[in-house]
């Protein structure tokens, strides 16, 4: 049998580049590459995707031309290309019972080998215990300042996310994130506390991505193992990393007694340039003397130095690696940041806005190198 469906181009696009995210791309389950389309009678398409850990679906409008509602599951990748590049308003969908379904408009037609929906993975189960509403954009903000430091290193599996929690005697919404050499800490106080948020749950790091393009208002629910954001038209669902998150807030020196204040946007030219002689091990020295503070970079057939000014005490010589340093300074908010050092152990560096910026707990803290 012949199904038929008019999809408005632009929602379709961007319900499948809101679950698209959870696509597993190299996993040995082909089902994990597909799409799962359910188009309901009553005029709506679903489309979910997951890749074990984390669970999208998102949704869009769509027109019963001929047939009636139906399941499948096609190539991601593929699908989200097709769709890009159509240029009418209005595309075509069409399905039949040989396991075939094309997409035509403006005289392109593709046709893709489809899969049944009987091995698509199961929605990640939630108590939905409601954690907090953010208002459009706050969430993903909150994300985005921490998200840099999450490790990539399979093997420290227990840092591969973000640490959220509510803090109950400062009532602080708290996320930190650390890759073992640099740590980053963002918290907003005065939200509702959630017992099981009481102790250490990390949010991987895709599902901690995806959430993060969210740009309506969010709705955060979790219980022991799950963590559900939901928005109009999008709803992502994951399990937390099963692992103990360190006791970051150690990392984060108390004896860093002195302290320089920079531009952060005239400290980040100053890295871009002198990143120019860079060698493979990316680490830059800076040297604070006379009001100055200078930038060097050591490469094996050149030398590059910024000075920049600054304010604040002397004697800051250390070494870092420029690709952290620059991440964290995207990271921060505002025109100065206020580096806090100490001379006689300068192991690490902790790095604040001059200003809040909105945050009731904002810093980087980032190891040193050896020169």
């Amino acid at each position: 049998m012949q199904h038929s469906f008019e999809i408005e181009r632009a929602p379709f696009l961007a319900a499948i580049k809101r679950v698209v995210g959870a696509v597993e791309s190299r996993s040995t389950l082909p089902i994990l590459s597909y799409v799962k389309v359910d188009i309901l009678l009553r005029g709506v398409a679903i489309l979910s995707a997951s890749d074990l850990e984390v669970f999208a679906t998102s949704e869009c409008p769509v027109e019963i031309k001929e047939g009636h509602g139906c399941s499948f599951c096609v190539p991601a990748k593929k699908i989200q290309g097709a769709v890009a590049v159509i240029p009418d308003e209005k595309i075509i969908l069409g399905y039949n019972d040989e396991q075939k379904v094309s997409i035509s408009g403006d005289g392109l037609r593709y046709s893709f080998d489809i899969l049944g929906t009987d091995e698509f993975p199961v929605p990640v189960s939630n108590d939905e215990s409601l954690l907090v509403e953010f208002s459009p954009g706050a969430l993903g903000r909150m994300i985005n300042s921490v998200i840099h430091a999450v490790s990539r290193d399979d093997t420290k599996y227990n840092l591969g996310g973000i640490n959220i929690f509510y803090e109950d005697g400062s009532q602080q919404f708290t996320m930190a994130a650390t890759d073992g050499h640099r740590l980053s800490v963002v918290g907003l106080k005065n939200f509702p506390g959630v017992d099981v948020l009481k102790k250490s749950t990390i949010l991987p790091f895709k599902a901690a991505g995806m959430i993060a393009k969210i740009v309506g208002t969010v709705s955060l629910s979790a219980d022991s193992n799950t963590f559900v954001a939901d928005s109009p038209g999008i709803n992502i669902a994951a399990k937390f990393i099963d692992g103990e998150f360190p006791e970051f807030r150690r990392v984060i020196p108390n004896n860093n007694d002195l302290m320089i204040a920079v531009n952060r946007s005239k400290l980040i030219e100053a890295l871009v340039a002198v990143g120019v002689v860079e060698e493979k091990s990316r680490c830059i020295t800076l040297v604070r003397e006379c009001d100055q503070l200078e930038v060097r970079a050591l490469g094996d057939s050149a030398i590059c130095t910024a000075t920049i000014n600054c304010e604040g005490d002397d004697g800051l010589r250390f070494s870092v690696s420029s690709k952290f340093l620059l991440q964290a300074l995207r990271a921060l908010d505002g025109e100065d940041v206020l580096i806090k050092y100490n001379n006689d152990d300068c192991r690490s560096v902790a790095i604040y806005q001059a200003a809040p910026g909105g945050w009731d707990e904002r810093v980087e803290v980032i190891m040193g190198m050896r020169e």
